[in-house]
């Protein structure tokens, strides 16, 4: 792919009567401009240029103006940069915003080795990316390793800061978000620990963050009920009330010294994965996470709702483009392409939304605007 600075250059129920309306009034707030974008690790994992193309092509279409990758550890030793330079270079060529999430993984990091690993992204990629996301779903037990003496969320907070003053130094255009926290495994728990000095200071200065990250899933609920257990979708102010009070408190800030804005970085709904509703293979209790096309369109409409019209949602990041290329049961899909490569009707819902709501989606960029 070239050398770093060269690419730091270079069966359901049929549609009711206005599916893809405009939301009813009684929904409708002050709305706000959020980001749209996608992730689709499916397609990055394949290294296939062709169908990363393809990826990026039915994000723009559908209103998307930011691409999302995972940057693994694991990946990265066996593999090398290849399939990330591949994904960061056809998105950049798309005129999308690139947010790439240095994910922490099964590593024994010392400060040391994590700060040259997080410095390896913006050293790599340069003016391509906006955004490095610190770590992905810490709060859950594998996603993140104990230094030695150290709880995790403290882990965390020692490696995030790290991270972030590292790349504030040395490439302060580039955003550094914090969190990227799942909603399941007590995500405001895991945030109220980390937000706390470590255990040899009495004080300590604020996290400096540009977005608190956060991936609201509730995935076979809809955003009408209430998760406070787990803070889904249609939660979200169990989290924020978590952000307003550590701001108050003076733990987290972003570098103009404000409340931190909440970043959904990942979210989704099931989707069916070649006939598992109708598989005899498929374990009776799996089958309620395959979820018919007009479910879907349902919560995904009531979704960006919620996105346009909460002032502290920056943007929204739908996980899951093409189908991914397994046909066992169990296995996570919140694809918006089914098997046979044909875009579902929560997809066409999703883009007709965005052409509706211009008000509130961020245009894709135009080279002129890049």
């Amino acid at each position: 792919m070239g050398s770093a600075p060269a690419l730091a250059e270079a069966g359901e129920i049929p549609p009711q009567a206005g599916d893809v309306a405009t939301p009813v009034a009684s929904q409708v707030v002050t709305p706000h401009v959020l980001e749209l974008g996608s992730q689709d690790d499916s397609a990055v994992a394949g290294a296939n240029p062709l169908e990363v193309d393809k990826s990026l092509t039915l994000a723009n279409s559908m209103g998307a103006s930011l691409w999302r990758t995972i940057v693994q550890p694991a990946v990265l030793q066996k593999h090398g940069w290849s399939r990330y330079d591949l994904a960061v270079t056809a998105a950049a060529k798309k005129h999308m915003k690139i947010n790439v999430t240095a994910a922490c993984g099964d590593v024994n990091w010392t400060e040391a080795s994590f700060r040259r690993y997080a410095l390896s992204i913006p050293r790599r990629y340069g003016a391509l990316i906006s955004e490095v996301s610190i770590c992905n779903e810490v709060n859950r037990d594998s996603q993140l390793k104990n230094m030695p003496g150290l709880s995790r969320p403290q882990t965390y907070r020692r490696l995030y800061q790290v991270a972030q003053k590292a790349i504030a130094a040395k490439y302060p255009q580039v955003n550094v978000f914090y969190g990227e926290l799942s909603s399941g495994d007590d995500p405001v728990g895991f945030a109220k620990a980390a937000a706390q000095c470590p255990a040899e200071q009495s004080n300590c200065a604020a996290l400096e963050m540009a977005n608190f990250s956060y991936h609201p899933y509730q995935l076979t609920s809809s955003p009408d009920q209430q998760t406070p257990e787990a803070p889904g979708i249609g939660t979200l102010s169990v989290v924020e009330d978590e952000i307003q009070a550590e701001f108050e408190a003076g733990q987290i800030e972003t570098p103009e010294h404000k409340e931190p804005q909440l970043a959904l970085t990942e979210f989704g709904y099931w989707a069916p994965l070649r006939g598992e509703l109708t598989n005899p293979r498929t374990p009776a209790n799996l089958k309620p996470r395959y979820l018919p096309d007009w479910i879907r369109r349902s919560n995904y409409r009531m979704a960006l709702n919620i996105a346009c019209n909460d002032q502290h949602v920056s943007k929204l990041i739908l996980y899951g483009m093409n189908a991914i290329p397994h046909s066992w049961p169990g296995f996570w899909n919140t694809s918006l392409v089914n098997a046979k490569g044909k875009t579902t009707g929560t997809f066409k819902m999703i883009k007709d939304y965005s052409k509706l709501h211009e008000e509130c989606i961020e245009p894709t960029a135009s080279p002129a605007q890049r």
